[in-house]
């Protein structure tokens, strides 16, 4: 950001709030730009710029490029000045090789065959810390919290309630109509249960889930993933991380923008997430040839343009003054060579308070008409008139080429968005700072003792003696091959190629050597002790970060100790979690910020219709964007929350369990159907609660298992009635065989008796022939004894 002294000064402080909104025009935009860049220069803003100037100094420790001067001053302070004064030496590819001194004696030799090229943790450092915090990220979840919703929520709970006791009778119904019915993706067995799935999501509104679509859509276009990169990168590196809110003319939708710190402004805050803050605003580099297209409309001639130009000779890498008159020259095409010329642009807003006034007029029937008058018109007064002043917090913009007279798109913010309250509107920006000093500021002792090692270990290298032998010379002298004699230095040449050393068993004087005696030993080097101390000492420092951070080798993506179990791994893990709590908790406040104030802006675009109601019924469609209208006018009010994201290991989890849940239900097992299985997927690939997926699998299943209980109960009734009427049948079947029995032995007696009948009545007859016989032979046996009696009598 470019520097600039006369704002140093007070003469430029903030102007006297204006509440005649007829008063704040270009003058006063302008005024409250140089104001509020002012207040930054004096170092009294949210970001003071003497905080702010160290950031690239932070960025550079961060990505391990530091410079090497303070090394060099380490090293050879005592040769600051004079004539043995050090200056580095730079090879042909212009990187820093080494020193040379006038006073070459005073230098070792070793420290002229080190390189300077700065090796640094810190780049592994941050690129973990970003990875993870990338994988760490966290869902948007928004309801609707108004009466009108809690209504529309309660009466969607009591619906899913009574569809559980009724769902024999919607089968019923449905088969009537020959439809199948289709029950919710989840059946309540309990209110408990119920509770939780209303808490899971499960219950939740059709302009709820509009919004909540919305929100994440809006962060996956705006590419939220390489801003939240940037600002962990800043999170970690300077402990401050920023965005803003913006409104895309070209698509005609709302989104987010990255916003570096080191370009940006606001207002001082006691909080950490500037909640209170009223205004903000970043530098921006804009090309001479862009401003003249957006200030088309201020008819500034090519002198004024020149001027521009040149008051940033040599600055945003800009050709020096020296240079400018050859790029002060326009072409065939009427375009000058400074149109590249890249200016700062400061482009902020700020909060005020703007007031009308109005004439309230009673006729005599007591109607009333208002009347708009200019501020501070006086009125008479009476019971028939009554002025009215009403104050409204507004947004202002502008956007002011740093250092010029120049403003332009100043004024009243187009789009004023009020996701708190109806009365006070929100900065497009948003802020956060973190507690404490940022991780790369705390580690900087210790990047440096990396580096400092690392020179060290490399002059202790080059000064290293490598491992060596000690060689009696007199025992290999005129050593005696027979027909010739080898010299030493071909003795020792043989030794050296083939290991094998021929020497003599006696001195020179004839006395033999000790057979104990080698005439070689070894004599060791300094390497490995080299190796071992400064293995020592990079092992130190690697648990000074651990000691000043919490990040142990494995948490910054090192290999765990041989000693180290898993469960300790996994232990160092979490506590660095917890250290980084602060760095979460700021990120998902501004995450929050940014999508209450961006979904805000998305109902009033879609509400104001033009380019962004088409933008949003092209994505979301007709039915969508016409229900969000229609909801608004019942006041509803959106709250968001933030849901960590399942792992991959905890969706596969799930996934696993639906699909064999779904084969048992191809199998004929108890399991869930394809419509249930792909009510989970849909849960899962929206990154959506896991225990609300959890929740449907488990609801399925048990529909399932009452299912093929009821089935199996089904089944068995009608195997019992089944049963009854076989033994139904066999009774009847054998009654009617014990029927025919009886009936064929009735038959049988009747026969009998009839025969016996005919029998008798035969045998009666000839009874009575019998006796009718003996009757009458009784009767001639009386007759003759009655005539033998007569006749003995006579």
């Amino acid at each position: 950001m470019r520097s600039i002294d006369k704002y140093n000064s007070h003469q430029y402080s903030l102007p006297v709030d204006i509440e005649n909104p007829k008063k704040k025009g270009k003058d006063y935009c302008k005024r409250m730009a140089e104001g509020i860049f002012s207040i930054h220069m004096r170092s009294v803003s949210g970001i003071p710029l003497g905080e702010q100037s160290r950031f690239p100094y932070l960025r550079s420790y961060g990505d391990g490029s530091q410079s090497i001067d303070k090394y060099l001053d380490y090293f050879f302070k005592d040769k600051a000045d004079g004539d043995d004064a050090v200056s580095p030496v730079s090879d042909i590819d212009g990187a820093t090789s080494g020193w040379t001194s006038k006073n070459k004696e005073r230098i070792r030799k070793g420290w002229m065959n080190i390189m300077l090229d700065v090796i640094s943790p810190a780049p592994k450092v941050l690129s973990t810390l970003v990875s993870k915090f990338g994988k760490s990220e966290y869902d948007v979840v928004c309801d609707a919290v108004d009466s009108f919703s809690s209504l529309q929520t309660e009466l969607a709970k009591a619906n899913l309630w009574a569809e559980r006791f009724m769902m024999d009778f919607n089968k019923r119904y449905y088969a009537r109509m020959g439809v199948e019915y289709e029950p919710s993706e989840f059946i309540p067995e309990s209110l408990d249960e119920l509770e939780v799935w209303e808490k899971e999501g499960g219950i939740k509104l059709p302009y709820a889930m509009i919004m909540e679509d919305m929100a994440a859509n809006t962060m996956d276009e705006s590419g939220w993933k390489e801003i939240k990169k940037k600002m962990m990168a800043d999170a970690v590196n300077l402990r401050y991380f920023v965005c803003k809110d913006d409104y895309n003319e070209e698509t005609g939708l709302v989104e987010s923008k990255y916003v570096d710190p080191y370009e940006a402004i606001v207002q001082y805050s006691q909080y950490n997430d500037y909640r209170d803050a009223e205004y903000a605003g970043h530098v921006e580099k804009y090309s001479i040839s862009k401003l003249k297209i957006l200030m088309a409309d201020y008819d500034l001639n090519e002198k004024e343009w020149a001027e521009i130009a040149n008051s940033y000779s040599g600055i945003n890498d800009n050709p020096g003054a020296a240079d400018f008159e050859y790029y002060n020259k326009s072409n065939n095409d009427g375009e000058y060579g400074y149109d590249f010329y890249k200016v700062d642009v400061f482009c902020c807003e700020w909060i005020t308070t703007d007031a009308d006034q109005a004439l309230i007029r009673k006729n005599r029937y007591g109607k009333k008409k208002v009347i708009p008058q200019e501020l501070g018109t006086e009125n008479p007064q009476s019971d028939k008139n009554q002025t009215r002043i009403k104050k409204v917090r507004m947004k202002y913009m502008a956007k002011w080429i740093i250092g010029t007279d120049y403003v332009f798109d100043f004024g009243k913010a187009w789009d004023i968005v009020r996701p708190k309250t109806l009365k006070e509107p929100t900065l497009s920006y948003h802020f956060y700072r973190l507690p404490v000093k940022s991780i790369t500021e705390q580690l900087i002792p210790i990047y440096d003792n990396f580096f400092i090692l690392w020179l060290k270990y490399q002059n202790a290298l080059a000064m290293a003696v490598n491992d060596g032998y000690a060689i009696d010379y007199d025992a290999i002298s005129n050593v005696d091959m027979g027909d010739s004699k080898m010299s030493q230095e071909d003795v020792i040449k043989r030794f050296l190629q083939t290991g094998i050393l021929i020497f003599r068993r006696t001195k020179p004087g004839g006395n033999p050597y000790d057979k104990s005696q080698v005439p070689v030993s070894q004599l060791p080097g300094g390497l490995s002790k080299v190796f071992s101390d400064f293995r020592v000492g990079f092992l130190i420092n690697s648990q000074l970060i651990e000691q000043l951070t919490g990040f142990t080798p494995v948490s910054i993506g090192g290999q765990p100790e041989r000693d180290v179990s898993v469960t300790a791994s996994e232990r160092s893990l979490e506590a660095t979690n917890e250290y980084l709590g602060t760095i979460i908790s700021g990120y998902l406040r501004i995450k929050e910020l940014m999508v209450e104030n961006v979904t805000a802006w998305i109902r009033l675009k879609i509400k104001q219709g033009k380019g962004a109601d088409f933008a949003y019924r092209k994505k979301y469609g007709d039915e969508s964007v016409n229900l969000i209208k229609q909801i608004d006018k019942y006041g509803v009010v959106y709250s968001f929350e933030f849901t960590p994201r399942p792992t991959d290991p905890e969706r596969k989890e799930i996934f696993e369990a639906a699909k064999v849940s779904l084969n048992s239900g191809r199998d004929g097992k108890p399991g869930i159907t394809y419509g249930d299985y792909f009510a989970i997927m849909n849960v899962l690939s929206k990154r959506g609660s896991l225990k609300r997926a959890w929740m449907i699998l488990n609801s399925a299943e048990q529909r399932a298992k009452r299912q093929a209980e009821e089935l199996a109960e089904k089944n068995m009734r009608i195997q019992a009635e089944e049963n009854r009427k076989s033994e139904e049948q066999k009774a009847q079947q054998a009654a009617a065989q014990q029927r025919g029995k009886a009936d064929l032995e009735l038959r049988n007696k009747r026969e009998e008796l009839q025969i016996e009948d005919q029998n008798a009545q035969k045998e009666h007859v000839r009874a009575m022939e019998r006796l009718s016989r003996e009757g009458e032979l009784d009767k001639e046996l009386k007759r003759i004894e009655s005539q033998r009696n007569d006749n003995n009598k006579n």
